[in-house]
């Protein structure tokens, strides 16, 4: 007999996926190592439980921890490939097109592989050049 271990299924929709970015940019005990709180399980696990209870039935404490980490992760990718376009100085920068990848910004602040110089207007989906007094310089 299999035992199906299967994961929550919750649509995370591009304006709930945005709303989460928005909801943990106010919760820095969930991002930021420096937070007293950061360590603190039962205090994240609280967090996560709180954004589930805003936003319906469906979601619960573990599916939006599941969709933060995902979130985090895929931020850290589109990172780490744009430092190594930059690396490489053929003065070719991969553009980064994921919708969040402006709300995410905040991490850089706290993101190991953070950009070393304060121009990112290249890499943002926008067209015209951003500025950010929160981009470490």
């Amino acid at each position: 007999m299999t035992l199906d271990f299967a994961k929550e299924k919750v649509f995370w929709t591009r304006k709930m996926n945005l709303k989460l970015v928005k909801f943990m940019e106010r919760k820095p005990n969930i991002w930021n190592p420096k937070h007293p709180k950061y360590t603190s399980v039962e205090h994240r696990d609280q967090t996560y439980a709180e954004f589930a209870s805003k936003y319906g039935n469906e979601f619960t404490g573990q599916a939006v921890k599941d969709r933060w980490t995902n979130i985090r992760s895929t931020f850290a990718n589109h990172l780490r490939k744009l430092k190594a376009s930059q690396a490489k100085g053929d003065g070719k920068v991969c553009k980064i097109t994921w919708h969040l990848w402006d709300a995410c910004r905040f991490l850089l602040t706290v993101n190991k592989n953070s950009l070393t110089n304060g121009d990112t207007s290249r890499t943002t989906n926008n067209d015209s050049p951003k500025e950010d007094d929160s981009m470490p310089k």
